[in-house]
C-alpha cells in the first residue's frame, strides 16, 4: 500500500515538474454493484436457498487529469459511491423441535469514498482506455430486512405479537474492513468541449469481510464488484 501511494505521488510530482496539462472536472453517474460471495459450510446448513443479486446506486465526485502527452495521462479521482447487493434467502429455523422455512430479503447498502488512480490512453478520435488501482474507504454499511412471513403467527400462532417479534434493520459496518484495494478497467469517449462519457468495471482485491471481527464466520468471503456508467465535464482546463 505504501509503495502504491509513493509511486502515485512521484508520478503527480513529475507531472507538475514537466508542466503537464491539467484538467479538473466533476463526474457523476450510476452504479450497478454486486458481491462475489462464498458462503461457509457452517452458514449454509441454516439456509434452504441463498441467492445474491445486484443493486443500483450512484456515484458523484471530482477528478484531476494530468496529461503527459496528448495521448497519455493520469486521472486521480475522489468519488462518493453507493454500493451493495441484495440477498434472497430462505432460512431454516428450528423452534420447539419443529422446522420452519422463513423467506426474506436482505439489502446491504454500503457507502464508500473511493480514490481511483487511473492511467489512460486517449486516441485522436476521442476514444480513451484506462486501467489502474484504487483505495476505497467504507463510510457506512446497513442491512435492511424485509419478509412476507408473519414470524409471530408462524411460531406462536399469534399475529398480534408481530410488532415485537421480527427482523429489524441493523448496522453491518463492523463486519467489513474499513478500507480496501481494488482493480479497475474502463473505456470512454471525450468530446472536443471536454464533455466525456465512460464505463468502468471495478473489483475488490481480497476479502472485504474483516476476519478479525467477532461476527466473522470462518470460510466466508465477500468481494465487491462494481460497474459504473459516468458523465463528466471540466471546470478547469480542456
Amino acid at each position: 500500500m505504501k509503495k502504491l501511494l509513493t509511486t502515485t505521488l512521484s508520478v503527480i510530482l513529475f507531472a507538475f515538474a514537466t508542466k503537464a496539462q491539467i484538467q479538473i472536472g466533476i463526474k457523476q453517474g450510476v452504479n450497478f454493484s454486486n458481491f462475489a460471495y462464498v458462503i461457509s459450510d457452517e452458514t449454509a446448513q441454516f439456509y434452504d436457498n441463498f441467492d445474491v443479486k445486484g443493486s443500483a446506486g450512484f456515484h458523484l465526485g471530482g477528478s484531476m487529469n494530468y496529461r503527459f502527452t496528448d495521448q497519455i495521462g493520469l486521472q486521480v479521482e475522489m468519488m462518493y459511491s453507493q454500493q451493495g447487493a441484495r440477498f434472497d434467502l430462505v432460512e431454516i429455523v428450528y423452534f420447539n423441535q419443529d422446522v420452519y422455512l422463513v423467506e426474506y430479503e436482505l439489502k446491504r447498502r454500503m457507502n464508500y469514498l473511493n480514490f481511483p488512480f487511473m492511467l489512460n490512453y486517449q486516441t485522436l478520435s476521442g476514444l480513451n482506455f484506462e486501467g489502474g488501482f484504487g483505495l476505497g474507504f467504507l463510510l457506512s454499511s446497513k442491512d435492511a430486512y424485509k419478509t412476507e412471513t408473519n414470524i409471530a403467527e408462524l411460531f406462536f400462532n399469534n399475529p398480534q405479537l408481530n410488532e415485537f417479534i421480527g427482523i429489524r434493520d441493523q448496522d453491518s459496518k463492523e463486519v467489513h474492513y474499513s478500507a480496501e484495494l481494488y482493480f479497475a478497467l474502463g473505456v470512454g469517449y471525450q468530446l472536443p468541449s471536454g464533455l466525456n462519457f465512460g464505463m468502468r468495471w471495478m473489483t475488490g482485491i481480497g476479502n472485504s469481510l474483516d476476519e478479525s471481527s467477532d461476527l466473522y464466520i470462518e470460510g466466508e468471503m465477500l468481494i465487491n464488484k462494481l460497474l459504473q456508467f459516468s458523465i463528466g465535464f471540466p471546470i478547469y482546463g480542456n
